[in-house]
């Protein structure tokens, strides 16, 4: 998340923010369309230090979760690998 968010809501905001020129540019625009755009747009770049400060000890507990649980993925991955090995050689007996 920590990487791949920050280009997307830059990405976001950008759009949001060109919204908002051509709406406050646009002479039949609704009424303060373009403040809901500008609101839109600060919100969408909000997200990132938001989870980057507000969300930081819930991410270290969910990474430490998953260093634990590495282990048992890693036999899951082998029994899969397993199972496609005898499959395929019984396929062809």
């Amino acid at each position: 998340g920590k990487t791949a968010i920050p280009p997307i809501a830059g990405i976001c905001t950008l759009c949001f923010g060109y919204l908002a020129y051509e709406a406050k540019r646009a002479p039949m625009a609704l009424p303060r369309v373009w403040q809901l755009y500008t609101t839109s747009a600060v919100l969408c770049i909000g997200i990132v230090p938001y989870t980057l400060t507000a969300m930081a000890s819930t991410n270290k507990k969910l990474l430490r979760k998953a260093e634990e649980t590495r282990s048992l993925n890693m036999g899951r991955g082998i029994m899969l690998a397993t199972a496609a090995v005898l499959s395929t050689w019984a396929a062809l007996q």
